[in-house]
């Protein structure tokens, strides 16, 4: 399925603001760490980011574990150097035990993408969106749906389209419209 090319638009252009229906980004402020929200298969700290959360989501990559399969330090697109390690019981435990996830080189793929979702967190770049109805006899939007917790751009206007909101216009506040540099800005009135 081809990627739809979204055009974002400010709360305050005409299209956003008479349309029925809209969705709307948010910056999701109360966000988890990544490591409380989801499985992830790396323990991955900076300067920035502890992963130290409940003990059951860290099964297999425990602070003073020693036998590390994958042991050594990625820099981050934001300059940041993380330290990532991982062990064969936790890659066996989210993966499965066919070798080919037991290999460095796969295991540098999934590295780059989990650094990527903490990168998101420690900016501050993790949203939601809110599907809202204009409501004309009481002169308001109605939340119809929302989603919270996602990691970074590509994934919220990813889920967006994956759960087919086909609602246009999908609008965003100005402070955030720099975090979403692949798409297409309509500007409107301020």
């Amino acid at each position: 399925m081809d990627k739809k090319n979204f055009e974002l638009y400010l709360p305050s252009n005409p299209k956003a603001k008479l349309a029925d229906k809209r969705t709307r980004i948010e910056r999701d402020n109360g966000a988890p760490k990544p490591h409380e929200h989801m499985e992830m298969l790396f323990r991955i700290e900076s300067d920035a980011y502890d992963c130290d959360v409940s003990a059951s989501m860290l099964k297999g990559i425990e602070k003073d574990q020693t036998d590390w399969c994958f042991d050594g330090t990625v820099r981050g697109e934001d300059g940041r150097t993380y330290t990532v390690r991982t062990s064969d019981e936790r890659v066996t435990r989210l993966c499965g035990d066919d070798p080919k996830y037991h290999t460095i080189e796969w295991l540098a793929t999934q590295v780059k993408a989990e650094v990527e979702i903490v990168e998101h967190y420690v900016a501050g770049r993790v949203y939601g969106f809110v599907t809202e109805e204009w409501r004309p006899e009481d002169r308001e939007w109605e939340t119809i749906d929302s989603l919270w917790g996602m990691y970074g751009p590509d994934e919220v206007l990813g889920q967006i389209e994956e759960m087919g909101l086909d609602v246009d216009p999908v609008c965003a506040p100005t402070d955030i419209k720099w975090e979403f540099p692949k798409w297409t800005w309509t500007e409107g009135q301020e």
